[in-house]
């Protein structure tokens, strides 16, 4: 297991198998920092489809206190849209804000100080 890697709660419902099911998914972001609200963000809904595409840009508020930034994390909800009852939590992924630092290296330093 990564070390890395936030863990989060798996879904209560794990008797769905969405390989061959066409969803409508989209995403939730949801940047969490000590001493900010947290910031959210989605990505439109794809249509009938397995393996979507996203070509959609977010623009997020970084605090520029170390001590933030350590306990920072970016958490991404995968969504299947439902028109009659509640949508469905399809999987979930966080990850803290110094592993994607340095992951993404000069790519998020850039993107951090420009805000």
């Amino acid at each position: 297991m990564n070390p890395n890697m936030l863990l989060l709660p798996k879904h209560a419902n794990e008797n769905h198998i969405y390989y061959f099911v066409l969803t409508d998914p989209y995403v939730k972001l949801e940047l969490t920092q000590p001493s900010r609200a947290d910031q959210k963000e989605q990505t439109r809904i794809k249509k009938k489809t397995t393996h979507p595409c996203y070509n959609e840009e977010f623009m997020f508020h970084i605090s520029p206190k170390i001590d933030d930034l350590t306990h920072s994390s970016l958490t991404l909800t995968v969504y299947d849209h439902e028109a009659i009852r509640s949508d469905e939590v399809i999987g979930q992924v966080g990850f803290l804000l110094p592993v994607l630092r340095n992951k993404l290296g000069a790519s998020l330093n850039t993107l951090i100080r420009r805000k």
